[in-house]
């Protein structure tokens, strides 16, 4: 490139002259312009609310209004915004840039949006952390001149730059995590341990055992946290808190020591999922022919829980199964039919019913534990259960059911019949 002659290299630092000459006139009337509207009579200010919070303020019609400073690209130039029309340009403008979820985003990592709502994509709290974004953006761009009146220029952000300084709070490589702990205070541990007591056993917890409790319960709970990751819009939640199961199970250790010689029957008056399965288990103890009082199923169900949730996965199979094999043991001669899926009952229901109709009372008064329906379903240790042939006689001759045979409408018949047949054979009745 040839080099500038002298004619034109003393044109091109007049043009440079010339421009610079405009620059600083043009920089002095911004700073007569900012001086007017921000001086003493002017319109703009920043003030404080009756709450204590600073805001961008404009006269206007003898009322202060709040408004949004929004610099030009050219970083001199500025023009001024009502609400409205600041959401409206800020959200149009990151809809023509990174778009409205990397300006949703932003605000969430410089903590204008709380977790929750970025999560839901809350439009409400979105349009709020943009207000409140302008007005601290507002607020630091008006202090560049109204903190530093005596300069020649001012240089202002825009609200797209202003965000780009601002450091996150919130790197992207280590997602935000939030452990959330639970703490039960002690009266209300002393409550819930006297509750369960007396509703247990009809008595009140000793200072020992609300002692106990509180400190079995404060250690559980400082073990059972729940952690909350947040990674985008995505949140996953590991670890639990302890739960009903976990106080009943927590409730029964304190109180196991103590309930040596009791039946335990004010179990039944217990609510909860706990007291369901306690009976479940003992109806399912009854139909396979298994005794099971309110202590021994308390035993058999607490001692499958577990911290956080209780229960063994398929709750109370394994307690099941411990019935079962007891029923195999006790009923050894029908423990093909029980591994087959025949329940004791079922066999049971058959020779009550049969008692029910031989001795004509009501079959629902008769249990698998009837002492004749035992009998039956033992078969004197005989493979198989009783026939029942060998049942009716039984039902016949057994010292506990001959009288009551005896004095039904078919042992009258029958042995009016034999009377006759007996007169009969005499020749004393035709």
């Amino acid at each position: 490139m040839p080099a500038k002659t002298a004619d034109e290299a003393k044109a091109a630092a007049a043009a440079a002259e010339i421009l610079r000459k405009q620059a600083d006139a043009k920089a002095a009337a911004d700073v007569v312009a900012l001086a007017k509207r921000f001086g003493p009579n002017g319109d703009l200010s920043i003030q404080q609310d009756p709450y204590g919070n600073y805001r961008f303020v404009k006269k206007q019609s003898g009322q202060t209004v709040r408004v949004y400073f929004i610099p030009a690209a050219n970083g001199t130039d500025f023009s001024i915004a009502t609400e409205a029309q600041m959401l409206q340009l800020y959200k149009t403008n990151a809809t023509k840039s990174g778009g409205i979820e990397a300006l949703r985003k932003k605000l969430y990592e410089l903590g204008f949006i709380s977790k929750p709502d970025y999560t839901r994509k809350d439009e409400a709290s979105f349009n709020n952390a943009i207000i409140d974004a302008a007005n601290s953006h507002s607020m630091e761009q008006v202090q560049k001149y109204t903190l530093n009146p005596g300069q020649k220029s001012y240089k202002f952000n825009t609200f797209t730059g202003w965000l780009s300084t601002k450091k996150s709070g919130i790197t992207p490589d280590t997602p935000p995590i939030d452990t959330e702990f639970q703490k039960t205070n002690r009266l209300d541990t002393d409550q819930d341990i006297q509750a369960f007591v007396f509703d247990l056993i009809g008595s009140n917890a000793t200072i020992e055992q609300k002692d106990e409790y509180f400190r079995i319960v404060s250690e559980e709970q400082a073990k059972a946290s729940r952690k909350v990751t947040t990674k985008g819009t995505v949140q996953t939640t590991t670890g639990q808190f302890l739960n009903e199961d976990d106080y009943f199970r927590i409730a029964a250790k304190v109180i196991a020591p103590s309930l040596k010689g009791t039946p335990l029957e004010g179990i039944d008056n217990l609510g909860g999922k706990i007291a369901k399965q306690i009976t479940e288990l003992k109806d399912y103890a009854s139909e396979y022919g298994i005794r099971l009082d309110s202590k021994q199923a308390f035993g058999y169900v607490t001692s499958g829980l577990g911290v956080g949730g209780s229960l063994n996965t398929g709750a109370l199979d394994t307690q099941k199964n411990t019935i079962r094999q007891l029923s195999k043991a006790f009923y050894g001669n029908i423990s093909p039919l029980i591994d087959a899926g025949v329940k004791p009952i079922d066999i049971a229901n058959q020779f009550a019913s049969l008692k029910g109709k031989f001795l004509e009372m009501p079959d629902n008064a008769i249990n698998i534990f009837d002492e004749d329906i035992q009998e039956a379903l033992q078969n004197g240790g005989k493979q198989g259960v009783m026939s029942l042939s060998d049942y009716q006689r039984k039902l016949r001759t057994a010292p506990k059911t001959k009288e009551l045979w005896l004095a039904t409408k078919a042992a009258r018949e029958e042995a009016s019949s034999y009377a006759n047949t007996i007169l009969k054979s005499f020749g004393l009745i035709g």
